[in-house]
């Protein structure tokens, strides 16, 4: 009896890890989709985004697959606010943000 407890309480803690780690990367990428749309109406925002990116990614590589969160990284490093091409680069971030969060979400056809 008492291995079922223990198996219980097992279960319970990785329920609570898969839910704390989805909710934490839905809210991160709404704020980076918030700030992608700043950024478009103030050229300025794109700094605050790359300020947002580095405070949050390492906690990101650590819970997430490392792939579409380098294609993230990039294309977050290559935004130049002077650029003439700021608009391309932001539907850049904006798709890679949304691939990644597409991809980390608890659904069947990702758990498959």
């Amino acid at each position: 009896m008492r291995r079922i407890w223990i198996a219980m309480g097992m279960i319970i803690v990785v329920a609570l890890l898969c839910t704390g780690e989805q909710y934490y990367v839905r809210n991160a990428t709404q704020k980076m989709d918030t700030l992608i749309q700043e950024a478009r109406n103030d050229k300025s925002a794109i700094e605050e985004l790359k300020k947002f990116w580095e405070s949050h990614n390492d906690i990101l590589f650590a819970i997430s697959n490392h792939t579409a969160l380098d294609e993230l990284s990039a294309s977050i490093d290559q935004l130049q606010p002077d650029s003439r091409e700021v608009e391309q680069e932001l539907d850049k971030v904006e798709s890679a943000n949304s691939t990644y969060y597409e991809n980390q979400r608890a659904i069947f056809s990702n758990i498959l």
